[in-house]
Protein backbone atom coordinates (compact mmCIF):
# COMPACT_ATOMS: atom_id res chain seq x y z
CA UNK A 1 0.00 0.00 0.00
CA UNK A 2 1.62 3.26 -0.58
CA UNK A 3 1.88 5.79 2.10
CA UNK A 4 0.42 7.93 3.61
CA UNK A 5 -1.23 5.31 6.11
CA UNK A 6 -5.27 6.55 6.63
CA UNK A 7 -7.40 5.33 9.64
CA UNK A 8 -8.45 1.83 9.54
CA UNK A 9 -5.38 0.39 7.52
CA UNK A 10 -3.53 -2.47 9.15
CA UNK A 11 -0.51 -1.82 10.48
CA UNK A 12 2.56 -4.74 9.31
CA UNK A 13 6.13 -4.96 10.41
CA UNK A 14 6.69 -4.44 6.10
CA UNK A 15 4.81 -1.11 6.67
CA UNK A 16 6.79 -0.15 9.47
CA UNK A 17 10.06 -1.36 7.97
CA UNK A 18 8.89 1.13 4.58
CA UNK A 19 9.40 3.69 6.84
CA UNK A 20 12.39 3.44 8.47
CA UNK A 21 14.90 5.87 7.50
CA UNK A 22 18.28 4.19 5.81
CA UNK A 23 21.47 5.42 6.88
CA UNK A 24 25.46 4.84 4.53
CA UNK A 25 28.04 5.88 6.65
CA UNK A 26 31.19 6.35 5.30
CA UNK A 27 33.77 4.36 6.10
CA UNK A 28 37.29 6.01 5.59
CA UNK A 29 39.17 9.32 4.69
CA UNK A 30 39.07 9.46 0.71
CA UNK A 31 41.22 12.15 -0.34
CA UNK A 32 41.26 13.45 -4.47
CA UNK A 33 43.60 15.13 -6.08
CA UNK A 34 44.30 16.59 -9.36
CA UNK A 35 40.60 16.78 -9.85
CA UNK A 36 38.14 19.68 -10.77
CA UNK A 37 35.23 17.46 -12.32
CA UNK A 38 33.06 15.69 -9.50
CA UNK A 39 32.14 11.93 -9.73
CA UNK A 40 30.76 9.33 -7.73
CA UNK A 41 31.87 8.81 -4.30
CA UNK A 42 31.92 5.07 -3.42
CA UNK A 43 30.20 4.91 -0.47
CA UNK A 44 27.64 7.80 -0.44
CA UNK A 45 24.65 6.24 -2.69
CA UNK A 46 21.98 3.76 -2.51
CA UNK A 47 19.41 2.30 -4.85
CA UNK A 48 16.01 3.49 -4.68
CA UNK A 49 12.54 1.60 -5.05
CA UNK A 50 9.38 4.22 -6.44
CA UNK A 51 7.73 6.73 -4.12
CA UNK A 52 8.72 9.98 -2.39
CA UNK A 53 11.64 10.39 0.02
CA UNK A 54 13.57 12.80 2.11
CA UNK A 55 17.54 12.71 1.52
CA UNK A 56 19.72 14.05 4.10
CA UNK A 57 23.78 14.38 3.80
CA UNK A 58 25.99 15.27 6.42
CA UNK A 59 29.68 15.64 5.29
CA UNK A 60 32.99 16.97 6.75
CA UNK A 61 35.53 17.99 3.98
CA UNK A 62 38.95 19.85 3.71
CA UNK A 63 41.30 21.15 1.45
CA UNK A 64 44.52 22.83 1.33
CA UNK A 65 44.75 26.48 0.61
CA UNK A 66 45.67 25.34 -3.27
CA UNK A 67 42.77 22.96 -3.73
CA UNK A 68 40.52 25.36 -1.67
CA UNK A 69 37.86 22.62 -0.54
CA UNK A 70 35.54 20.54 -2.48
CA UNK A 71 32.45 21.35 -5.00
CA UNK A 72 29.28 18.71 -5.33
CA UNK A 73 26.38 17.61 -7.23
CA UNK A 74 24.11 14.12 -7.44
CA UNK A 75 24.21 11.98 -10.36
CA UNK A 76 20.99 10.10 -10.54
CA UNK A 77 19.26 7.44 -12.61
CA UNK A 78 16.62 8.15 -14.79
CA UNK A 79 13.80 7.48 -12.53
CA UNK A 80 14.89 9.78 -9.69
CA UNK A 81 13.38 13.34 -10.11
CA UNK A 82 14.21 16.31 -7.17
CA UNK A 83 11.28 17.54 -6.33
CA UNK A 84 12.61 20.62 -4.13
CA UNK A 85 16.08 20.34 -2.25
CA UNK A 86 18.69 23.23 -0.16
CA UNK A 87 22.11 23.33 0.84
CA UNK A 88 23.94 24.97 4.03
CA UNK A 89 27.60 25.84 3.66
CA UNK A 90 29.23 28.03 5.71
CA UNK A 91 30.46 31.63 4.85
CA UNK A 92 28.65 34.58 3.16
CA UNK A 93 30.79 34.84 0.00
CA UNK A 94 29.37 32.89 -3.37
CA UNK A 95 31.79 29.90 -2.77
CA UNK A 96 31.51 29.98 1.01
CA UNK A 97 35.21 30.65 1.24
CA UNK A 98 34.48 31.71 5.19
CA UNK A 99 34.55 28.68 7.82
CA UNK A 100 34.34 30.35 11.38
CA UNK A 101 32.18 32.07 12.77
CA UNK A 102 30.06 33.29 9.09
CA UNK A 103 26.68 33.04 9.52
CA UNK A 104 26.29 29.89 6.11
CA UNK A 105 24.30 30.82 3.26
CA UNK A 106 21.25 28.61 1.99
CA UNK A 107 20.79 27.84 -1.93
CA UNK A 108 18.26 25.82 -3.24
CA UNK A 109 19.12 24.82 -7.08
CA UNK A 110 18.32 21.19 -8.92
CA UNK A 111 20.77 17.97 -8.17
CA UNK A 112 23.11 18.09 -11.18
CA UNK A 113 23.83 21.88 -9.95
CA UNK A 114 27.07 22.14 -8.24
CA UNK A 115 27.60 23.58 -5.12
CA UNK A 116 31.15 24.63 -3.89
CA UNK A 117 32.38 24.17 -0.19
CA UNK A 118 35.00 26.22 -0.10
CA UNK A 119 38.65 26.77 2.95
CA UNK A 120 40.78 29.30 2.76
CA UNK A 121 43.81 27.86 4.35
CA UNK A 122 45.36 24.50 4.75
CA UNK A 123 45.50 24.77 8.48
CA UNK A 124 43.79 21.47 8.93
CA UNK A 125 40.39 23.09 9.97
CA UNK A 126 37.18 20.99 8.34
CA UNK A 127 34.20 21.90 7.18
CA UNK A 128 30.93 20.58 7.36
CA UNK A 129 28.69 20.41 4.29
CA UNK A 130 24.46 19.65 4.61
CA UNK A 131 21.87 19.04 2.03
CA UNK A 132 18.61 17.73 1.92
CA UNK A 133 16.64 17.39 -0.77
CA UNK A 134 12.76 15.80 -1.73
CA UNK A 135 12.98 13.09 -4.24
CA UNK A 136 10.37 11.72 -6.56
CA UNK A 137 11.24 8.05 -7.67
CA UNK A 138 9.60 6.87 -10.62
CA UNK A 139 10.99 3.75 -11.08
CA UNK A 140 14.29 1.73 -9.24
CA UNK A 141 17.20 3.37 -9.52
CA UNK A 142 20.32 5.05 -7.82
CA UNK A 143 21.49 8.26 -6.28
CA UNK A 144 25.22 9.05 -5.72
CA UNK A 145 26.34 12.11 -4.15
CA UNK A 146 29.44 13.57 -6.68
CA UNK A 147 32.40 15.48 -5.44
CA UNK A 148 35.52 16.61 -6.88
CA UNK A 149 37.74 19.92 -5.77
CA UNK A 150 37.18 23.20 -5.69
CA UNK A 151 40.29 23.66 -7.74
CA UNK A 152 42.14 21.20 -9.38
CA UNK A 153 45.38 21.16 -7.77
CA UNK A 154 48.10 18.32 -6.47
CA UNK A 155 47.97 18.65 -2.62
CA UNK A 156 44.77 16.71 -1.57
CA UNK A 157 41.27 17.48 -0.75
CA UNK A 158 38.90 14.87 0.97
CA UNK A 159 35.80 13.90 2.32
CA UNK A 160 35.97 12.71 5.98
CA UNK A 161 34.43 8.82 7.47
CA UNK A 162 32.20 10.38 9.63
CA UNK A 163 30.06 11.78 6.43
CA UNK A 164 26.63 9.89 6.24
CA UNK A 165 24.02 9.73 3.78
CA UNK A 166 19.96 8.95 5.38
CA UNK A 167 17.07 8.62 2.90
CA UNK A 168 13.54 8.74 4.79
CA UNK A 169 10.58 6.98 2.76
CA UNK A 170 7.59 9.72 3.09
CA UNK A 171 5.45 8.52 0.22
Amino acid sequence: MPFPWLAGQRITAERLMESAPVYVQKTELQARTSTGTPTADPDLRITLDPGTYDIELEFGYAGTAGSGGVRTNWSVDSGVVAISGIRFTRGTGADATGRNSDPGRHTANGLATEAVYGLTSGSGQRGWGSERWRALVTARGEIRFCWAQKTSNAAESWVAPESFLKVTRTG
